[in-house]
This record gives C-alpha cells, structure tokens and sequence, in this order.
C-alpha cells in the first residue's frame, strides 16, 4: 500500500462477506446502512484488516464502508472487490459476443460504482442505485470472474479453437486455451477502463488462480 509517499508490504487478513441475511436468497442484499456497518465493526474488532465481496453489492454497503474508514483511518478494512460475471452464457460460451459485452458493461458498473460514479437502472438479482462514496483508496484489488462450469469451459474451447489475447497490460501465453484468454481479456479491461476513466490502476486478479491457490491446487 501507499503511505506517505512510499510504498508499503501488507499482510492481508481477510474476512469473506456473505451478504444476504438468514432466510433470504444471496441476491436479496440488505437495503440498511446499518447493517453492513455493523459487520465492518465485528470484522473490525476480530483484528481482520481487510473484506471480500462477491459482487457488487448495493450503495448502503459502500457508504458504511466509507464512514467505518474515515472513523477507524489508522486500521481500515480493505476491500477485494469481485466482479461478477452472470451464469449460464449461451451456448455455454464464454466468448460469445452478448455474453462479453454485458460483462464489459458490469464492469464498468462496479468501477464507476467503487469511485462513487455511478446511476445504476433497477435490475433483477443485481445491486442498482446511486453510488455516491468513493471508496477507491481502500480497494486492493479487483476478483474477475467466478467459479468456472466445466462443461462451460469445456465448450468455450471448443468453439473457439485458437483463441488467444493480446491486449494493452496483459495476454494469454502461448498454450492458454480459449478460456484463459478470455480470463486475461476481463483482467485486462478492468485496467484499461480504470485507467482511462480515473487515472488509476488496481491489481485485477482472476478469480480462478485465487481460488486455486486457497485450495492448494
């Protein structure tokens, strides 16, 4: 991290938010302030010094986030702020045009909406709102993608053999399959748009190499 002008090693203990409370469906978020900013003092108080959130969550979540930042400024709570990318593309394909082009759009969402930029339409099974708490200076980092289907994966490659991307931070390797590729692709966008939208980078990592080292595979 950042501190004064010099670069910092953080040790990360981190704690996963699982957002929807008892009795509802993981995409029905808590619409209380209140709420949240309660975990974040519980979290607080367990010694952790960062969170993670699966997708983005709704704009109560990152205005407590804000106000338990400013009130706690020497012992922040990091985030790790996953971007979600829908489930069962069509065709199963990763690759096909509609499926990229909405996940483009989500992350933008989640970028503008991280920066306190964003007037997100009512949508089904998503956060929407306005998003008006910049909480940018706290992210470490942005989890792109999800847990991946095999018969998805399996089916992304084999319609689109020789795949690969080359873009302006990151590329697939030579021997990445289709699927890969469009793993650095997302990666890649997430910079480019940060970058050319506010000034400013964050780690983009792929959810799939996260989850694979937590697992010890």
């Amino acid at each position: 991290m950042l501190k004064e002008g010099t670069w910092l090693k953080i040790f990360v203990k981190g704690e996963n938010i699982g957002a929807a409370l008892p009795g509802r469906w993981f995409t029905e978020f808590p619409g209380n302030e209140q709420v949240y900013l309660d975990w974040l003092e519980k979290i607080g108080q367990m010694r952790a010094n960062s969170i993670r959130v699966y997708t983005l969550l709704p704009p109560e979540f990152y205005r407590a986030s804000l106000y338990y930042n400013i009130k706690h400024p020497h012992e922040p709570l990091w985030l790790f702020q996953e971007i979600w990318p829908e489930e069962n593309p069509e065709e199963e394909n990763y690759l096909n045009p509609s499926y990229v082009e909405e996940y483009f759009q989500e992350i933008k969402y989640t970028v503008d909406a991280i920066h306190g930029k964003a007037d997100i339409p009512e949508r089904k099974g998503r956060a929407y709102g306005v998003y008006d708490s910049d909480v940018s200076k706290y992210v470490l980092g942005y989890l792109v993608g999800r847990e991946l289907e095999p018969d998805e994966v399996i089916q992304t490659n084999q319609l689109n053999p020789g795949f690969s991307y080359t873009g302006e931070y990151l590329f697939s390797d030579q021997g990445a399959n289709p699927t890969e590729g469009w793993l650095a692709m997302n990666c890649d966008y997430v910079l480019h748009y940060e970058e050319s939208t506010y000034g400013t980078q964050h780690p983009g990592w792929d959810c799939q190499l996260v989850y694979a080292r937590c697992s010890g595979a």
